[in-house]
């Protein structure tokens, strides 16, 4: 019997402290990718230059399953007087990101460099739309695969 309950005091101690080392793990991580990030130069940004534009709920191409995407686009503009342009172009702007978007499959925008080949093929539609290169650069500023 004393056998039994010395394996008992253990697995309760040890379910007790994973919690707490867990939790202790955390804070590590934290703290090291904090060391590990590199000094951000100052750089001076005009304000109004970058436009953020209402959240995309996009069912994707996928003919096997329903994936959807969740998307925010961000837009950086040359120049304030370009972001000014912005508001008479929206509905064209979206209309460009949803079917842009909407003839992607699951598998053709999961990965980072995907991501960023459709960042770049968002901008040369947008700068399309204008009709000429007023957007500097295209940012998702959330971006979940579902």
């Amino acid at each position: 019997m004393r056998m039994n309950k010395s394996y008992i005091i253990i697995i309760l101690c040890v379910a007790l402290m994973l919690p707490a080392l867990a939790s202790a793990k955390k804070r590590v991580l934290r703290m090291g990718s904090k060391d590990k990030k590199e000094p951000v130069a100052n750089i001076e940004v005009p304000e109004g230059t970058t436009v953020t534009m209402k959240g995309f709920l996009i069912p994707l191409a996928d003919e096997k399953s329903d994936h959807t995407v969740k998307l925010v686009v961000a837009l950086e503009f040359i120049d304030m007087t370009s972001s000014a342009q912005f508001t008479p172009k929206k509905a064209a702007i979206r209309d460009a990101v949803l079917s842009t978007v909407g003839v992607k499959t699951h598998s053709q925008i999961k990965k980072v460099p995907d991501r960023l080949a459709l960042r770049d093929e968002l901008k040369k539609k947008i700068n399309d739309i204008f009709g000429t290169e007023l957007v500097a650069k295209v940012y998702f500023s959330d971006f979940v695969l579902q």
